[in-house]
């Protein structure tokens, strides 16, 4: 039911986001986020390590990256 992808430090969680774009089979069988960009326990899915942004993507979610022209 859940697809999540997490970073974290030695301290903390600093991201976490749920799959955004699932596959035409998922759609009704998983719990996934509202678009890209949502928060999923007041958490953003965008995370900088040193001055570099990453952004967590959860499988098909990379498809969909590409496919709605996101970032």
């Amino acid at each position: 039911m859940d697809q999540l992808a997490i970073a974290v430090n030695k301290d903390e969680i600093v991201a976490l986001g749920r799959k955004f774009f699932p596959t035409n089979y998922e759609k009704d069988k998983i719990q996934y986020a509202e678009n890209a960009f949502s928060q999923e326990l007041n958490y953003f899915r965008i995370f900088k390590v040193h001055e570099k942004q990453f952004y967590l993507a959860v499988c098909y979610d990379t498809f969909g990256i590409k496919h709605k022209n996101i970032l």
